[in-house]
């Protein structure tokens, strides 16, 4: 179910491929018991896909394509990077709280495997 919910909310962008890294994701989760791991693979798996939109912006172009409009288009990258950046500092100390208060502590077993004992 989790996957199917990650694939609706990733619909704009291939929801079979994103069904299938729901999947890859709750075993992993359900295999190490640590969120993280998921989260840093997303993570990277998000910086892997952006790198071709990147890439496509700056040699796409035609032989027209002028050094001013690189400096542009170079520098309309560098303010969505700082932005982004700054966000996400400015957030981490929000998530790392959110991350303490409800991450389990002392429990050897994962929410699922707690379920399948209480049943």
């Amino acid at each position: 179910m989790s996957s199917f919910i990650f694939a609706l909310l990733h619909f704009n962008s291939g929801f079979i491929g994103h069904f299938f890294l729901g999947i890859l994701y709750c075993t992993l989760y359900l295999k190490t018991g640590k969120l993280i791991i998921p989260i840093i693979l997303h993570s990277l798996n998000n910086v892997i896909a952006g790198i071709p939109i990147i890439y496509s912006g700056i040699y796409s172009t035609t032989s027209s394509f002028s050094a001013n409009d690189m400096k542009e288009y170079i520098n309309q990258i560098i303010t969505l990077l700082t932005i982004g950046t700054t966000l996400f500092v400015m957030l981490i100390p929000f998530i790392i709280y959110i991350l303490h208060r409800l991450y389990p502590k002392h429990v050897s077993l994962t929410p699922y495997l707690n379920n399948q004992i209480s049943n």
